[in-house]
């Protein structure tokens, strides 16, 4: 038995990850930096062996790694959109199976626009140092607004919008107010031009460089939270709409020479085509993607980690969980929290409910008011589309203010 690092947890997915590589017959090893963990994901985490180190920096991982003596370490991994390069890399240095080398190409909005221009946003990549306002001034002479973004950017962290030229000229002040973490601005920014439409994303796999594709989520946002999943939304797309969307991903895997691993592509729908805005490959699908596709294909959710992991390590597959000939049932998750932020004191969930449900922080934590980002949620519910409804409906968010309904 060989043990297996899992470098840092989704919310979801620290026992379902865990379970997984011990269905492959390995102990999964945990390195996180324990301080941002609560609830849910902390008291998993902790079910299992794992070490608090920084998780930011190749060097520091490899250093952490090397002090436990795991003599039959065999791979490294990561389920976290921010830590894909950095495991990418540790695996290399280590010489163990790890992720997909194209990893850290496609981890660059930046580069993703380039490799993909003809179905992309107009864009303009440029460093916080020197900003090319001509280039980016010229974006809104022809679009109504642009979005601004680190290119390693995650979670919506310090991404903006620009609707006028005045703005433009205190372009680096308004990134310098973000404070984004030095791991994710390390590759610059991306000014893009802003499309508006429909927010869904094409989840899927690439096995031997064969894709699969596994359906289409809708997204909901509050702000720039993400607040809600819908899948499979296949049927309210146009035949047109899917396929140019399934172009994009085999032309974006083609060029990249993306060959095994996971993939959860955003597009913005409008009523005559799409455009691919960010390319999140190299793992499975972040918030409640893994028990969606779990509930859709009929499955327990480890199931689908275990095959997560399977193909971005070893690209193999003991059992493929996904049967073609099945009608999906409809999924839906709802990632909550409080319109105006606050103190956390309890969450009352329905006992009844015929949901998964993950409380992400715990009593007394700050809670950003939805809107701000991704690490605006208390908690995920996920289930089939009418009971994930009845659930939220009835769940109850306690405050120091009062007692509240959940913001999504």
């Amino acid at each position: 038995m060989g043990k297996i690092v899992l470098l840092e947890s989704s919310d979801i997915g620290a026992r379902y990850s865990a379970e997984a590589i011990k269905g492959l017959g390995h102990e999964p090893v945990f390195l996180c930096e324990l301080e941002k963990y609560q609830g849910d994901p902390l008291a998993q985490i902790q079910e299992y062996r794992h070490l608090n180190c920084p998780t930011t920096d190749t060097q520091a991982v490899l250093k952490a790694i090397l002090g436990l003596g795991l003599s039959d370490l065999i791979g490294l991994t990561s389920l976290v959109d921010s830590r894909l390069s950095t495991a990418s890399e540790a695996a290399a240095l280590l010489g163990i199976a790890g992720l997909d080398p194209a990893v850290i190409t496609l981890k660059d909005k930046g580069k993703v626009a380039s490799l993909t221009p003809e179905f992309s946003p107009p864009s303009v990549v440029f460093q916080q140092s020197t900003i090319p306002l001509t280039e980016i001034e010229a974006l809104l002479t022809f679009f109504p607004k642009i979005m601004i973004k680190p290119t390693r950017g995650a979670g919506g962290l310090g991404a903006f919008t620009v609707e006028d030229a005045a703005q433009l000229k205190s372009l680096a002040a308004l990134i310098g107010e973000k404070q984004v973490p030095p791991h994710m601005s390390a590759g610059g920014w991306i000014a893009e031009a802003f499309i508006s439409g429909e927010l869904a994303s094409l989840e899927g796999y690439v096995l031997q460089g064969a894709i699969r594709s596994l359906g289409f989520t809708s997204r909901r946002k509050v702000g720039t939270t993400e607040s809600a999943a819908t899948f499979p939304v296949d049927r309210k797309l146009t035949e047109y709409q899917r396929a140019r969307a399934l172009s994009a991903v085999e032309v974006l895997m083609s060029r990249s020479g993306y060959l095994n691993g996971y993939f959860h592509i955003e597009f913005i729908f409008t009523s005559d085509s799409c455009f691919l805005i960010d390319a999140n490959v190299g793992r499975l699908g972040g918030g409640p993607l893994g028990e969606l596709l779990a509930l859709s294909y009929g499955v327990d959710p480890i199931a689908i980690f275990k095959h997560a992991i399977e193909v971005s390590l070893f690209g193999i597959q003991s059992r493929n969980p996904y049967d073609e000939n099945l009608l999906r049932a409809e999924t839906h998750a709802i990632l909550y929290g409080l319109k105006a932020g606050g103190e956390l004191l309890d969450v009352d969930f329905p006992a009844e409910a015929r949901c998964y449900h993950t409380q992400i922080l715990s009593r007394g934590a700050k809670v950003t008011p939805m809107g701000t980002d991704d690490w605006s949620w208390i908690g995920i519910v996920s289930g089939l589309n009418a009971d994930t409804v009845s659930a939220v409906e009835k769940l109850r968010i306690h405050t120091p203010e009062g007692v509240f309904e959940a913001c999504y």
